[in-house]
């Protein structure tokens, strides 16, 4: 009895460390954060199926029943050995409450670790209280269903619903990880823009609220392939877009290419955009003894066609004299200098030149 207690407690203890310990993932958070995201789910279905076990335990007759319970209890158990639906016979009710009590009661501790969590570190998330209810209901009804029926259609219809369920929470985290290896699988190259999968990989950067960076795959001006990346950036403190590398070595390359195009002053240009007039190229990896380093340099750029090449040698260099470790680089930023307007440049084929 008391390992069983001991083991509870432990386990309860890691319930609450997994959901209030603060997580910092330098490495592809957005796919650590929805993996996080689609884990709810099922702990909150594995502890609502616990809590009803518990309470059916703490609420069964002692051992000192008088006989004729005794003798009702061996009735319902041969009555349930014949027909699991008729296990619960006269506390049907009763034990109706009970589901409904401990969906209910997971359901609001998913609440309140979501509020909690803003005093450990960690940022409360509507989607995750969401994924918490289902798991808890989920996790309920499947007790409900393995203690009243035998039939084994109804529990494959259950266990299918589970499996869709879990399925629909996870997919922004398989979503994620297809991006993932779309970076594996074309590297050196960084970023062609043939693919939606690569708009998980670049992202906006900055901008205002009221005018923020926004991206899109566009036909236009692509210098390899059918498409670009079209940025158009927008308000506020330098705009722009930057690529999650992950943890990517450079080592063994001899350049960083990418090509960008600024519309000419006479072309036709979307939401008034004008031509860029600088840009700033920035790689963070990590230095020495592990701590981030950064490497940091602006370019004229002029109407039409601009191909950017920096010699990686240059870039392992850094900036400030801290240099930068190329077998762990985590980002590619290219930001625009702050101006109250926004401005528009496609970007293509972004890609590591190996040596000669």
């Amino acid at each position: 009895m008391h390992r069983r207690v001991f083991l509870q407690l432990v386990a309860g203890g890691v319930f609450l460390v997994a959901c209030l310990w603060p997580v910092r993932f330098r490495t592809d958070p957005q796919f650590w954060f929805r993996a996080m995201d689609a884990a709810h789910l099922p702990l909150f279905a594995a502890l609502a199926a616990w809590l009803v076990c518990r309470l059916r335990t703490w609420s069964a007759t002692p051992s000192g029943a008088t006989q004729e319970t005794s003798l009702g209890s061996v009735e319902t158990d041969r009555r349930a050995s014949e027909d699991p639906g008729a296990a619960l016979p006269r506390g049907e009710g009763s034990t109706v409450r009970r589901w409904l009590a401990v969906a209910a009661l997971a359901s609001l501790c998913a609440g309140a670790i979501e509020c909690l969590q803003a005093f450990t570190g960690r940022s409360a998330n509507w989607g995750d209280f969401v994924n918490g209810v289902w798991g808890a209901v989920l996790g309920v009804s499947g007790v409900a269903i393995w203690e009243t029926t035998g039939r084994h259609w109804v529990r494959v219809g259950y266990a299918a619903l589970v499996v869709l369920a879990f399925g629909i929470v996870s997919w922004p985290a398989l979503a994620e990880a297809r991006s993932l290896r779309w970076r594996t699988t074309h590297f050196p190259v960084l970023g062609d823009f043939e693919s939606a999968v690569e708009l998980r990989l670049w992202r906006p950067q900055g901008g205002a609220r009221t005018a923020p960076t926004r991206i899109r795959l566009t036909d236009e001006w692509a210098s390899h392939g059918k498409r670009s990346l079209r940025v158009e950036a927008g308000e506020g403190n330098r705009p722009g877009v930057s690529f999650s590398a992950g943890r990517q070595d450079w080592r063994g390359y001899e350049a960083l290419v990418a090509d960008l195009f600024c519309p000419e002053a006479g072309q036709p240009r979307s939401q008034g955009a004008r031509p860029v007039s600088e840009l700033v190229l920035r790689v963070d990896a990590e230095g020495e003894a592990g701590q981030s380093a950064r490497f940091q340099r602006g370019f004229a750029i002029a109407s039409g066609l601009n191909t950017l090449r920096v010699p990686l040698e240059e870039i392992a260099a850094g900036t400030g004299g801290v240099p930068l470790d190329l077998s762990a680089v985590r980002h590619l930023v290219l930001l625009l200098n702050a101006e109250p307007q926004s401005r528009t440049f496609t970007l293509d084929s972004v890609r590591l030149e190996p040596g000669g």
